[in-house]
């Protein structure tokens, strides 16, 4: 089971019969011109080639483990280091 963007050119409710069509293939995500599916490869990609859509496999990038390099820390403005809830001392 793989996840692929499908692009295509006619009406979204025509192009999700063509997909609700095949057996082990779900929609999990829809826009007027788009389908991001999941779905077995040897089911998908033959629909998107007879229908002469674009396939894509879904790729997922991880966000960065460190801040920017260009991005400053915050400074602590709560004038001890805590939460900014606790009361002051008279």
């Amino acid at each position: 089971m793989g996840r692929y963007v499908l692009r295509f050119q006619e009406d979204a409710e025509e192009a999700q019969r063509f997909v609700a069509a095949l057996a082990k293939t779900r929609i999990l995500d829809s826009s007027r011109r788009m389908f991001l599916v999941e779905g077995p490869e040897e089911e998908v990609r033959p629909l998107a080639e007879a229908r002469k859509w674009i396939i894509a496999e879904q790729v997922v990038t991880p966000p960065p483990q460190t801040p920017h390099p260009r991005v400053a820390p915050v400074p602590d403005r709560t004038g001890g280091g805590g939460s900014g809830t606790a009361k002051r001392r008279a």
